[in-house]
């Protein structure tokens, strides 16, 4: 049986409403799987569900990707509404970094 984006979000406000969060890390991978980021009700619903489950003491880590074109000056940019980047508590852009001329990263 496949479970299903909803399904998921059931359990956690399952493991809010019976106090198994605490000290739990639930890893999203890829968040667009769970939320369709360019919908504010679906990407607000996600982060509704993942504020009660970080506020029941759990610990949640979206994991996701930029657009395919960076921004004017080279940098990764984020993809979506900005649900996603306001109900979580930290949003972290990584990128590969180039070594300087004559050193090292």
């Amino acid at each position: 049986m496949r479970m299903r984006a909803n399904q998921f979000l059931d359990l956690m406000l399952q493991a809010v409403a019976n106090d198994t969060a605490r000290g739990t890390v639930v890893i999203i991978d890829t968040v667009k799987k769970f939320a369709n980021l360019m919908d504010k009700n679906s990407s607000s619903t996600l982060g509704d569900v993942c504020r009660q489950y970080v506020l029941a003491g759990g610990t949640v880590v979206g994991l996701g990707h930029t657009r395919k074109n960076p921004k004017a000056d080279g940098t990764p940019q984020y993809q979506g509404t900005t649900d996603i980047l306001e109900d979580f508590d930290a949003v972290y852009i990584a990128q590969v970094m180039k070594p300087k001329a004559g050193g090292e990263a």
